[in-house]
């Protein structure tokens, strides 16, 4: 549910409730200043200090997101994937493309499905001490997605098009640096993770009765991804690791299948490729 932070700014964006315990957890699209504690400041940063008592920071922009958290920050939330910090930037999907009508007289055929948009870059850098407890509950999560491509529209007399390129990201960072001591307790409650991914290829459209299927979108490239540890992260849970970091390309979309009197099918779309991947670590992690 759609919910109002105590404490927050006039101005602020929606806030929304995480799972269990967790408090509010702040979301903003915009530039305005998203909590009493996180405000903007020069280049578009998100700067957070204070004390966060059962409430996570959570920020996500298609354009990207700068986040820096102080040693004077503390962040304790409670609750399934009550992230401590989490930062994202998704791409949007591409449009579908309109399939064929059956009526003769109309002179338009089927549409390609549009291609994806890269995400912006994600950068974290903390000093904050973080508590979480519950499963899921990432101390730092950071994921750069570009958004899938649109599906072809399908033929009724003509052929089906095809599906749009995932969208790449192959230009786009996720860093993560972290100073401050990360605690968490719970199943799958990873101290640090870092994601990036691909557009996921569209799907063709089908086959008419005189002409085949269209051919399946690329899947995207991924780009980077950067986690730099220098403080202290405990792990209390199965599969709680560490630190978690991965970059993977998008599926290839599927081809259209043949379904008239010339009933080939399209070819699928090739996968997108992962980009490099790093880690760092001065500090203890158990």
């Amino acid at each position: 549910m759609w919910t109002t932070c105590p404490g927050s700014r006039a101005g602020a964006k929606r806030v929304f409730l995480l799972g269990g315990t967790s408090g509010c957890a702040l979301s903003t699209f915009g530039s305005a200043p998203v909590d009493a504690a996180c405000t903007v400041g020069a280049g578009g940063v998100i700067e957070c200090s204070g004390t966060f008592t059962g409430t996570g920071i959570s920020e996500s922009s298609p354009a990207g997101i700068n986040l820096v958290a102080d040693q004077t920050t503390n962040v304790s939330t409670t609750g399934s994937k009550a992230y401590g910090i989490r930062v994202e930037s998704i791409g949007a999907n591409g449009g579908n493309g309109r399939d064929e009508s059956d009526d003769p007289f109309d002179p338009h055929g089927a549409d390609s499905g549009d291609p994806g948009n890269p995400s912006g870059n994600v950068t974290a850098r903390s000093a904050a001490t973080i508590s979480t407890e519950g499963t899921d509950a990432i101390g730092i999560f950071g994921l750069a997605k570009a958004g899938n491509g649109g599906e072809g529209g399908s033929g009724s007399l003509g052929g089906g098009k095809n599906g749009g390129k995932g969208g790449d990201n192959s230009g786009r960072i996720v860093s993560i640096e972290s100073s401050g001591s990360i605690t968490t307790q719970g199943s799958s409650a990873i101290g640090i993770v870092g994601q990036n991914h691909g557009g996921i290829g569209g799907n063709a459209g089908g086959g008419g009765l005189f002409k085949g299927g269209g051919d399946g979108g690329d899947g995207g490239h991924a780009g980077a991804v950067d986690i730099t540890n220098d403080g202290t992260i405990i792990t209390n849970g199965a599969h709680a690791f560490g630190v978690f970091l991965h970059s993977v390309g998008g599926f290839g979309g599927d081809g259209g299948g043949g379904v008239g009197f010339i009933g080939y099918g399209g070819t699928g779309g090739s996968a997108g490729n992962g980009g490099a991947v790093s880690a760092s670590n001065t500090s203890i992690i158990t």
